[in-house]
């Protein structure tokens, strides 16, 4: 890998290859035994918010940063920097460069609106307030660039950012007033070439820190034992499959993690104060599982009122079994509604490419699964 700094650490165990079923990743080189260290990253090359304003792009932009950004949009202009060659780290910009074409990316912040549309409401408005987030960086920030950012360089570079960071505990002292971490997390970081390994629920290697309190590298360690030219895949986290189309543009057919988030419109018939709830609360906390659903659907299905719900939710009243065992045919013939309307999804007659027209199909089917395993397991 010609773009790597002398430091990198045995990258000769592995290579980057071209898949057929997942697109560019990384393999093995020669067989691997469980538990050895495949490749290691120093430290000094990953980017965090912290880096990047010690930087001196960093020091420039607090000199002429007239509105507070976040620390994922701290990152996206630090790319955006390094995708225009102005000015950058040589072998950062080559990195950039290395990486697959950005147009032909398949996360949401590609798709128009019109294709958006084939999506549940939830998914759809979450894309559109992304996009939208964007368009206001890019009108606040492209005089940075002098002209020579246009608005894809940045969705681009978002795409970037939010399709390869990582968590990384990150020092939050000394952050300046202009960024502002108080609803997006400033423990984010772009790790190169950790970020070209793939995605997996039973994952191959697993990344860790070579020390706890003063680490000098992140170790690449081999969870099983690996053969030669088998693709080595990480863990993105436990994430459902609306999070892994939303940011990395794909989806798994059998999701461990995947859930059927229910929307207020779901909840309309059976929770007369489901619309007094913030929307977005619903999202994240209200669903079902392959096998349960979540405690605060139940909650909301045995209150009568939003002051019981509040008591059943805070632990001040006891929740009667009788009630929750009626929530669970509640929940059935919620999702056998829900069923129905996902499999009419299936059936759309939008001018789509033919890779899209199956995100959206294998999507719905996901989500058809997940509802037959529930009522499956609970009948």
């Amino acid at each position: 890998m010609p773009w790597h700094p002398s430091d990198f650490e045995g990258t000769g165990a592995v290579e980057t290859f071209e898949f057929i079923e997942t697109g560019r990743g990384v393999r093995a080189m020669k067989e691997i035994t469980p538990g050895s260290t495949v490749f290691s990253i120093p430290k000094s090359v990953i980017i965090t918010p912290t880096s990047v304003l010690r930087s001196s792009f960093g020091e420039q932009l607090l000199k002429v940063l007239s509105i507070k950004i976040n620390p994922t949009e701290l990152l996206t202009l630090y790319v955006v920097c390094h995708l225009l060659h102005w000015p950058c780290i040589k072998w950062l910009s080559n990195y950039f460069k290395s990486l697959p074409d950005f147009t032909k990316s398949t996360s949401l912040l590609y798709w128009t609106e019109n294709e958006l549309s084939l999506l549940p409401t939830a998914l759809k408005d979450e894309a559109l307030k992304r996009k939208a987030s964007l368009k206001a960086l890019y009108s606040n920030t492209n005089h940075l660039f002098n002209g020579a950012a246009g608005l894809l360089d940045y969705i681009n570079a978002n795409d970037c950012v939010e399709s390869r960071s990582v968590y990384f505990d990150c020092s939050l002292k000394g952050l300046p007033q202009l960024i502002d971490n108080s609803t997006v997390s400033a423990n984010v970081a772009l790790v190169p070439f950790l970020d070209m390994l793939n995605h997996s629920s039973s994952p191959s290697v697993q990344p860790s820190f070579d020390s706890l309190t003063s680490p000098s590298s992140l170790q690449i360690a081999a969870i099983n034992k690996l053969t030669k030219n088998e693709q080595l895949f990480i863990s993105y986290g436990q994430h459902s499959n609306e999070i892994l189309l939303q940011f990395y543009g794909f989806v798994l057919e059998n999701n461990p993690c995947d859930v059927i988030f229910i929307e207020v419109d779901d909840l309309a018939e059976c929770c007369a104060f489901a619309s007094s709830l913030h929307d977005g609360w619903i999202q994240s906390n209200v669903f079902v599982s392959a096998q349960l659903p979540s405690w605060w659907l139940i909650t909301l299905l045995c209150s009568k009122s939003f002051d019981e719900w509040f008591g059943f939710r805070e632990g001040q009243v006891d929740l009667p079994s009788i009630l929750e065992a009626e929530s669970h045919k509640i929940i059935v013939d919620l999702l056998i509604k829900k069923r129905r309307r996902l499999v009419s999804g299936l059936d759309f007659d939008v001018s789509i490419s033919k890779q899209k027209s199956q995100l959206v199909k294998s999507f719905f089917a996901t989500k058809i699964n997940v509802i037959d395993n529930f009522i499956n397991f609970n009948l």
